[in-house]
């Protein structure tokens, strides 16, 4: 959508921040962002193999400041990664703009080998990324897929793909948070993925969470917690690895993470 001016400069200006707000920030190659809205909530949950589930208007886990429902299959933190990345090409771009990208630099970009599995995972992974989210928080209310079309030119081997002007919003006010792409794709378990994603959405260097409420983040409800509690030793350990935390500790009732002061996210 293009909005002609007008030669009137407080229609103009009006044009003109209505236009920002259509527009993804900027931010660094070496880095991919995911909104904090959705960065803390639990729409993206590491997934057990086998079927996913298909989820109609359900309530995902947030914060009580947002309410989040979601439409679609589940999704998983492959997913989110590969929701960034196509993010990734719309920085400081109109949202609405329709982009092609190489399928074949996509794979790699996640750190996927190009195989026929990975082309017919890439496949799936951007179906899916078609559910839709209804998100409402104190500043305003969206209605979006999270990828709002996509089609292949196989000539090419390229996809074309449109984000909605809404996702733009989630990222107003710098209500995002950055990832060093490196270390996340060196991240091979996915609840040390989840966990870095909670983490990052926080400004604070040393944050505590509840086992109670990590077991609703990450969708484990009737889990024993000594079996989370040994799944979050071995993802902290990853995330002490590629120095996103410094060190952790496992209370009796919580887990207590030190951030890298040194690193953004």
């Amino acid at each position: 959508m293009t909005i002609n001016k007008t030669g009137n400069k407080g229609i103009d200006k009006k044009i003109a921040d209505f236009e920002n707000q259509l527009t993804l920030p900027f931010w660094s190659e070496k880095n991919r962002a995911m909104p904090n809205h959705i960065g803390r909530s639990a729409l993206f949950t590491p997934v057990q193999r086998g079927a996913r589930a298909f989820c109609e208007n359900e309530v995902v886990w947030s914060r009580t400041d947002v309410a989040i429902t979601y439409t679609g299959l589940r999704l998983d933190e492959a997913d989110a990664d590969l929701w960034m990345q196509l993010l990734h090409h719309y920085r400081d771009t109109r949202s609405n703009k329709r982009i092609y990208i190489n399928r074949s630099d996509l794979l790699y970009s996640l750190g996927k080998s190009r195989t026929s599995t990975a082309y017919s995972w890439l496949e799936d992974a951007m179906t899916r990324l078609q559910g839709s989210i209804k998100l409402k928080s104190k500043k305003y209310v969206i209605s979006t897929p999270l990828l709002q079309k996509y089609a292949i030119d196989e000539i090419n081997d390229k996809y074309y793909i449109q984000i909605d002007s809404q996702i733009a919003q989630l990222f107003s006010n710098q209500e995002f948070s950055l990832f060093d792409w490196k270390k996340r794709l060196r991240l091979k378990y996915a609840l040390a993925k989840s966990l870095q994603r909670h983490i990052a959405a926080s400004s604070q260097q040393v944050q505590n969470f509840t086992y109670a409420n990590l077991l609703q983040r990450f969708k484990r409800k009737n889990q024993n917690i000594k079996y989370l509690k040994r799944d979050l030793k071995r993802a902290c350990q990853e995330l002490v690895e590629v120095k996103i935390l410094t060190h952790f500790y496992l209370e009796d009732e919580s887990i207590k993470v030190y951030k890298n002061k040194n690193i953004s996210k």
